[in-house]
């Protein structure tokens, strides 16, 4: 056989092959952390990117990206992830199975405005009007702090 026709019978399709990572990853890993967001499309469920431990490396699953990775840490996973870190108007909760509320509020990059509300492990925050993320224990109930309760909170 020629190195020609050798090289030939070893082309891999690599879309199958993402199929097949991507299905042993959502299968048989464990989702370790999970950004839950809002799906205002239909407004009657939550959609997310998850972050899933397999064969001890963390996978980040997005339902429009598919999977990739593998990093070797959860944290190298969350900072290098393209976005699954990131705060916005949609999230409604991020937890994780590996970390505690302060150490995911420090691995969080935030894109919205002071007084956003959302859930970190079950335990509410919100941003502040310097744009950090603070546990919540008197922050407005809503999304968006009103701007009766901003100028409240500004005297």
């Amino acid at each position: 056989m020629s190195e020609k026709h050798e090289a030939e019978e070893c082309v891999l399709d690599l879309e199958a092959c993402g199929e097949i990572v991507s299905e042993l990853v959502s299968e048989q890993g464990t989702a370790v952390f999970e950004n839950r967001c809002s799906d205002y499309d239909s407004m009657a469920s939550s959609i997310g990117t998850f972050v899933y431990k397999f064969r001890d490396l963390y996978w980040i699953w997005d339902d429009d990206m598919g999977v990739f990775g593998p990093y070797e840490t959860l944290d190298k996973a969350l900072l290098q992830g393209g976005g699954v870190n990131w705060v916005t108007e949609t999230v409604d909760e991020i937890s994780s199975s590996e970390l505690d509320e302060h150490e995911i509020a420090r691995l969080l990059h935030v894109e919205v405005e002071p007084g956003f509300n959302f859930k970190i492990n079950g335990q509410g925050w919100y941003v502040t009007r310097s744009g950090k993320l603070r546990q919540k224990s008197a922050a407005p109930s809503s999304k968006r702090a009103s701007r009766v309760t901003r100028s409240v909170r500004s005297k």
